[in-house]
């Protein structure tokens, strides 16, 4: 991927902000149709033993997740 790229879903785009040094996407934005807040949506984070729930950053605020460890380290 490359800074600009971009992966339209139905209901989300995602977008390539910035990468590492060795090319892996870094700072990505992602933009939905839907509120963050629907009731449709769930949300959750990779942690050691599994997913977890989360809560989305407000509105004009971002997140900085830890990066999943795991087949893709190998």
């Amino acid at each position: 991927m490359h800074p600009g790229d971009r992966v339209v879903l139905t209901g989300l785009t995602v977008e390539t902000i910035r990468l590492t040094a060795d090319g892996r996407p870094q700072d990505v934005r992602f933009r939905f149709s839907k509120p963050l807040e629907d009731s449709s949506l769930r949300w959750v984070r990779w942690e050691k033993e599994g997913f977890v729930p989360m809560e989305p950053p407000p509105l004009g605020k971002t997140m900085t997740l830890a990066p999943a460890r795991g087949a893709m380290d190998l």
